[in-house]
């Protein structure tokens, strides 16, 4: 009997070869191009945080400079507010009796500075009192005083 060209060993594995060739490349292929997709994702996502990190380290360095800014308005001596007490020796009767005791402040969402003020000074009656006085200011973005809005 005569052997048919598909009977042979040696053909079948020629055959299985190349079709596992075929299949390994194939998938490959498959597993390659899904592993560029996760790597451009990945990419992106690492430029989105580097971006959001970029943005808060510019916000913290403006905060930064903006409570720099607003430290700077006090006296590092006794702590007292410069602009505030130059307004209130403006307003006693004698100025050269006021003794600064204590000045605090807060900063609010507003872009608002607000001051408060203890002091000691002598009244119309030569009486040595103890009063605190309250301050609202307009900041510019960069901490600085705008404009005095109120006094309480």
């Amino acid at each position: 009997m005569a052997k048919r060209l598909w009977d042979s060993d040696k053909i079948r594995r020629v055959i299985m070869k190349k079709l596992l060739y075929v299949f390994i490349a194939i998938t490959a292929l498959a597993l390659l191009s899904g592993f560029k997709v996760d790597v451009k994702e990945d990419v992106k996502e690492e430029k989105e945080v580097k971006k959001v990190e970029v943005k808060e380290e510019k916000e913290v360095k403006k905060v930064d400079v903006k409570m720099a800014n607003i430290k700077n308005q006090f006296s590092v001596w006794n702590g007292e507010h410069r602009f505030s007490v130059k307004i209130i020796k403006k307003s006693l009767n004698n100025p050269s009796s006021f003794k600064h005791v204590s000045s605090k402040y807060l900063v609010n969402n507003k872009d608002e500075l607000r001051v408060f003020v203890t002091y000691r000074a002598t009244n119309a009656f030569g009486v040595l009192i103890k009063t605190t006085n309250g301050f609202v200011y307009d900041l510019n973005k960069d901490g600085t005083i705008k404009k005095l809005k109120e006094i309480q």
